[in-house]
């Protein structure tokens, strides 16, 4: 293991495995840097932080800290549009690209919903045209079947009936 690793563990304060301590043994700035940092715990440790800081203190921290936060907004807008790099010609072009894709993107998805009703009102068409050719056909069989009944020759009924089923 080498001593950059081992100084990150140190200072992240993570448990030392097999390897990191061998390192310890063998390394004496590894080991320093260990010492030091269990001495710097200590002292945290043994103080009372019980006492507020000074208001004069906390005003100028806040202060500093809206103007650090202020300019990192102002840098983080112009990184931005340096790492865009688009001109205001270069936005516009590219607000007109998005403005039209949506717009292709809505005809489109008015034009699916558009054929997929077509499509559902010809199904129920076919269907009740399907109906309505089954009805004729019971109907045209009742048609053969009081032919048959009505008929003083008894093979010319099933004869008409066999060519009629026959019939597509």
């Amino acid at each position: 293991m080498n001593c950059k690793r081992v100084r990150q563990i140190i200072s992240l304060q993570e448990p030392l495995d097999h390897r990191s301590l061998q390192h310890l043994e063998q390394c004496s700035a590894c080991r320093a840097v260990r010492i030091q940092q269990e001495r710097l715990d200590t002292l945290l440790e043994s103080w009372d932080l019980q006492t507020e800081p000074s208001s004069r203190l906390l005003a100028s921290v806040r202060a500093g800290l809206g103007h650090e936060q202020a300019a990192a907004r102002r840098d983080g807008l112009r990184w931005f549009l340096r790492q865009v790099q688009l001109p205001m010609a270069g936005a516009r072009r590219g607000l007109a690209w998005g403005v039209s894709f949506c717009l292709v993107l809505i005809a489109t998805t008015a034009t699916v919903h558009h054929w997929q009703a077509v499509r559902q009102q010809r199904q129920a068409a076919t269907a009740a045209g399907a109906v309505q050719e089954l009805q004729a056909l019971d109907q045209d069989s009742e048609l053969l079947q009081t032919w048959d009944m009505l008929s003083s020759d008894g093979d010319a009924g099933s004869k008409t009936r066999q060519t009629y089923q026959a019939t597509p």
